[in-house]
């Protein structure tokens, strides 16, 4: 078992990983712009940074993204935020982490 200043420790240590990985996420959709392919077929780099700003910041929405019954409504909800937001906003969303 732990003791209190070895897991704060771990916890901390796992949040410094977490922004790094974070950091070069978007320093790679900063790079690559709104339209480079993704390993998701059919979906640029766009819709992949509006699915991940549905997932943190849309928590009505955030269901559908495992649960098929409310796959619509997050569909639906993801296309209007690629829609009406710029790439730019979606990055700096992402790049603030959730709220």
């Amino acid at each position: 078992m732990l003791d209190g200043r070895a897991a704060h420790r771990r916890i901390v240590g796992a949040m410094t990983v977490a922004r790094r990985e974070r950091e070069a996420l978007v320093e790679t959709f900063r790079a690559v712009g709104p339209d480079a392919p993704t390993l998701c077929e059919g979906w640029t780099s766009r819709d992949l940074a509006a699915h991940l700003v549905v997932r943190e910041r849309r928590i009505d929405a955030a269901p559908g993204i495992t649960f098929a019954p409310l796959a619509g409504y997050t569909a639906r909800v993801q296309s209007q935020v690629t829609e009406k937001t710029s790439y730019d906003e979606l990055v700096g969303q992402i790049a603030a982490g959730p709220p």
